[in-house]
């Protein structure tokens, strides 16, 4: 194996050659100077430290940054210009401060970027990832750029966005989990969804299935792994079946859960499986009565008979 050549590079003066040389650098005029002799080693060099200005024409340090790094969410909303008031601003300045505010504000701006606001908090909240926050906005802004709804729609709008940016990452999260965060009524969201998924071709996606959110549900009830299989496995057999057709995925995850905690005699009862699901007791006992019925075909041979037995009747 070769060996690794040394990617440091060593300037050393062509009069003096000290080593460790003295390098004397001149921000003022971006050059190297030799600080033995004065040689110019090189000259217009490019300062590529963090460029602080003070922009006050007060006496004192302010020192500001240049603008922030760009985001390429924002597009051309973030090439503004911002007067910054002072602490001593007379009336005068300060309407025109607020003047200023009025005339360069965009309206279109300021909802996209409270939009990301809230988007980023929302998906901070559910754990949700960078690149869901990251699509979600995406999302909206095309939508905000079409005109796509017209009147105050944000919250619906943001809701559909987040839904459907987890479902083209394929991370499962119920309807009902994602508007609980908004607190939008589910008719709203309902219409928001299906017209944002006819208009936007990236915007259709797999739906979610009944075994895909079965790890975070089982890990929410500490579980273990043997009733988190063969919850699963019931779920892939109730769908060959069509035992449970028409019913959500979290119903279908949340029946057979019970179904599997109650043969590895690890139970959860169905008021705590209905607040970790976010389904009601009712819709969990319609469906397992379904699941109970079909229990010949679903349940795996390995299991005996008397693990059978042990389920409870609805």
């Amino acid at each position: 194996m070769a060996p690794i050549s040394d990617l440091n590079r060593l300037l050393l003066c062509p009069d003096c050659k000290l080593n460790p040389p003295n390098i004397v650098e001149v921000f003022r005029s971006g050059d190297l100077i030799c600080g033995e002799c004065g040689l110019v080693l090189e000259e217009r060099i490019v300062d590529m430290r963090s460029e602080w200005r003070t922009f006050s024409d007060n006496v004192g340090d302010d020192p500001s940054r240049v603008g922030a790094a760009i985001d390429p969410l924002l597009g051309s909303f973030q090439l503004d210009t911002l007067i910054s008031p002072t602490g001593d601003c007379d009336n005068t300045a300060m309407g025109l401060v607020k003047m200023h505010g009025i005339v360069t504000s965009s309206k279109d701006a300021r909802k996209l970027v409270d939009a990301y606001r809230d988007i980023s908090a929302m998906c901070d909240a559910i754990g949700l990832s960078k690149v869901i926050t990251d699509t979600s906005k995406q999302l909206f802004k095309r939508i905000l750029d079409e005109n796509l709804f017209r009147g105050r729609l944000d919250l619906p709008v943001i809701t559909a966005c987040i839904y459907i940016a987890c479902r083209q990452q394929n991370v499962p999260r119920t309807i009902n989990e994602i508007l609980a965060l908004t607190h939008v009524s589910k008719k709203e969201f309902t219409k928001c969804f299906k017209l944002i998924s006819g208009s936007f071709q990236e915007a259709k996606s797999t739906p979610m299935a009944a075994e895909d959110p079965m790890p975070r549900f089982c890990s929410s009830l500490c579980l273990s792994m043997d009733v988190q299989k063969t919850a699963t496995s019931l779920a892939l057999k109730a769908k060959d079946l069509r035992s449970l057709s028409g019913k959500t995925p979290a119903t279908i995850a949340a029946a057979c859960i019970y179904m599997a905690s109650n043969l590895c005699n690890d139970t959860r009862s169905m008021f705590r499986i209905s607040l970790d699901c976010g389904v009601t007791e009712v819709t969990i006992k319609k469906a397992y009565k379904r699941l109970y019925d079909e229990r010949d075909e679903l349940i795996d041979e390995n299991l005996t008979k008397a693990q059978v037995d042990t389920l409870p009747s609805p």
